[in-house]
């Protein structure tokens, strides 16, 4: 009788364990991977706020190559005119 009691203790606690463990693994894979997701939308924000800051350069500068050629065109306009 005994033996029986113990043998069913045994076998409860190793079932609990077998439990236990997976979730507590999963558990430490989940926190993980919140943090991995966390910091990955912080560096696809800094990635957008640098992208908008280059567009904007860059739209600044074909703004000016857009005036010098508009000069360009004014000044060979004149010289054609002038032969």
């Amino acid at each position: 009788m005994i033996w029986t009691i113990a043998l069913v203790a045994i076998a409860f606690i190793t079932l609990l364990v077998g439990i236990v463990t997976p979730i507590i693994k999963l558990n430490t894979v989940i926190t993980r991977l919140s943090a991995i997701v966390d910091n990955i939308g912080k560096n696809l924000n800094t990635l957008a706020n640098k992208n908008s800051d280059t567009h904007e350069r860059i739209w600044g500068e074909l703004g000016k190559q857009g005036n010098e050629l508009a000069d360009h065109e004014a000044r060979i306009f004149n010289i054609e005119k002038q032969k």
